[in-house]
């Protein structure tokens, strides 16, 4: 299984502290995990390149009908907003284990407040083919993740500045 490291990206629901439980699935174990959102023309060859081998690594030349390709197109979550555009792309990648998380410079990021939606990053994954309960597919896991710059949060409802007006003391009385 041989791992990449993606373009940058913009993260989505990042979960990087602390494992998160699958809603769909709370018996699982925990997991972290993260999406990224690449935009519109960004080379992706070398993710189409790990899908393509974990595919014939699970089922050589006997690929499955309805096999769930885990690179998906962003106008399917459009209504989400933030940097889900009609041509970008996304990705989910998921891990037991902490991953490694670094900046620019490559130190170690230790505060959860500096990786948010909407960060710009880079992750490190590898790509497994999966049958279970019927459904086939490739997914990722997550191994590291780069901070490269900070980004416009996405999905929070804007900065607490852009939500109130100023209060006078004397509007109060």
């Amino acid at each position: 299984m041989s791992k990449v490291v993606t373009p940058i990206g913009t993260l989505s629901f990042p979960a990087l502290f602390e494992p998160e439980v699958n809603p769909h699935n709370p018996a699982a174990p925990p997991k972290y995990s993260t999406m990224i959102i690449f935009q519109p023309g960004t080379d992706l060859a070398a993710v189409e390149e790990i899908i393509e081998q974990a595919i014939v690594d699970k089922w050589g030349e006997k690929r499955p009908k309805n096999l769930r390709n885990p690179l998906r197109d962003g106008s399917e979550k459009e209504h989400l907003g933030g940097a889900f555009v009609e041509g970008s792309r996304f990705l989910t990648a998921k891990s037991k284990f902490v991953p490694g998380i670094v900046d620019a410079s490559l130190q170690a990021v230790i505060d959860p407040s500096e990786i948010y939606p909407g960060v710009e990053a880079r992750i490190q994954i590898s790509a497994f083919g999966y049958s279970m309960n019927g459904n086939n597919g490739v997914g990722f896991a997550l191994s590291n993740v780069q901070k490269v710059r900070d980004g416009e949060r996405i999905g929070t409802g804007g900065t607490a500045e852009s939500a109130f007006d100023v209060v006078n003391a004397d509007d109060l009385m």
